[in-house]
């Protein structure tokens, strides 16, 4: 059962390889390998799921509660944000700098905030206190 279902993975991850450089040959650009990695790494979770499901009592609908949707609203929020910075009229080196800064702000606290459950938050508070330790007056 494992070896079918790293045969079927490792297939469609491989497959990276041969269509981007198929995509440049027929002269697309280079952010084409992006989103030809984006694509086969979505097949391969559909395939995963549909695997797992044969080979275990997996529910496909607590999986997606469980991962997909706890990502999607902070994702398409973070998406938005830096949106609106790039349509700001910002210069392009300033545009960069800035939507760089509201990622790196706004997502992990979306992520905080909507994805993580109770113990997981508090595992990350612990980590956090002994990187940066706060002074206590």
């Amino acid at each position: 059962k494992v070896k079918l279902y790293n045969i079927w993975v490792s297939f469609i991850l491989i497959l990276n390889l041969p269509i981007s450089y198929v995509m440049f040959k027929l002269g697309y650009p280079s952010y084409t390998i992006i989103i030809v990695g984006m694509v086969l790494e979505l097949t391969s979770f559909i395939v995963r799921l549909i695997l797992l499901k044969k080979y275990v009592a997996l529910s496909l609908s607590a999986v997606f509660n469980d991962t997909v949707f706890r990502i999607v609203l902070p994702t398409a929020i973070t998406a938005f944000t830096v949106y609106l910075v790039t349509i700001a009229g910002l210069n392009r080196f300033t545009e960069l700098v800035l939507s760089f800064a509201v990622t790196m702000v706004v997502y992990p606290v979306l992520i905080y905030n909507f994805s993580l459950e109770g113990n997981q938050k508090a595992l990350l508070s612990g980590m956090l206190v002994k990187v940066i330790p706060l002074k206590k007056k």
